[in-house]
């Protein structure tokens, strides 16, 4: 096959997606992506599907899977990129338990098991961060085979440094900056899910309000420097996710098919 031919002219609409989501605890991350249909909950530390079944908040008979460690993460997602499956949707909750089993491997195996020699100018980050890349790629295998991934995270605060003027605070997920940076590289959405509160009668002089209300969003997008967000797939800024998990994934849903639309 010459060069020419292998240019590809359209685009193939049938690979999956990477989304990293992240926000506070409780902010409905794992109840309202269980509504992915076929969809299978790999449980990385966050052990709440149990919960959220007895609760309602996801369905009785909803897949789930337990990972014991890094190789056994690696092992499950490596099998289902290479095996056929019914699953068209993994759910990983979450990333924060995925990171936590690589740094606990890494400093086993190449700081003799030392946390001080781990953290150490920052030398067990950069060690980790390459080995990331191993998650990453798997995550990009299934990708390709037309499943969609939702990495989920909690809620971080990263002070961002400022070459032009004051350094200032940033909600980003909760992930050591060498694995979010390798992962911005890889998923076509980040989202920050919270609830945003509205307030009246502001003091001029202390700036406090009373709190009336608010909703549940998701940021998408936008140029925010308060928050870490972005999309290669058509979503909108901010998506107003209603009042239950069912309400906020039919909302999620008609964004990404409006989202195809315009691209």
């Amino acid at each position: 096959m010459s060069l020419i031919d292998r240019v590809k002219k359209t685009g193939n609409t049938k690979t999956g997606k990477i989304i990293l989501v992240y926000g506070a605890p409780k902010q409905g991350k794992t109840s309202t992506f269980c509504n992915f249909p076929k969809s299978l909950l790999l449980q990385v530390k966050d052990l709440s599907a149990d919960a959220l079944k007895e609760s309602g908040a996801i369905a009785e008979d909803m897949p789930v899977l337990d990972a014991t460690g890094w190789d056994d993460v690696i092992s499950i997602l490596r099998e289902l990129a290479e095996t056929e499956h019914e699953y068209k949707g993994i759910i990983i909750d979450g990333g924060s338990g995925v990171e936590e089993y690589l740094d606990a491997l890494v400093t086993e195996e190449n700081f003799d098991g030392s946390p001080v020699k781990f953290n150490s100018w920052g030398a067990g980050d950069k060690v980790s961060g390459v080995r990331w890349l191993e998650f990453m790629e798997v995550l990009n295998e299934l990708k390709a085979k037309g499943i969609w991934i939702f990495m989920l995270a909690h809620l971080a605060i990263a002070t961002i440094k400022s070459p032009s003027g004051n350094d200032y605070t940033k909600n980003v997920p909760h992930l050591s900056k060498s694995k979010l940076m390798a992962s911005l590289k890889y998923v076509d959405a980040i989202i920050l899910m919270e609830s945003v509160i509205a307030v009246k009668d502001v003091n001029d002089q202390s700036h406090k309000g009373k709190a009336v209300g608010g909703s549940r969003l998701m940021r998408c997008g936008g140029a925010n420097p308060s928050f870490e967000a972005g999309n290669r797939m058509g979503l909108p800024n901010d998506i107003v996710l209603g009042n239950s998990p069912k309400e906020a994934w039919d909302a999620f849903a008609l964004a990404c098919k409006n989202g195809r639309k315009k691209a």
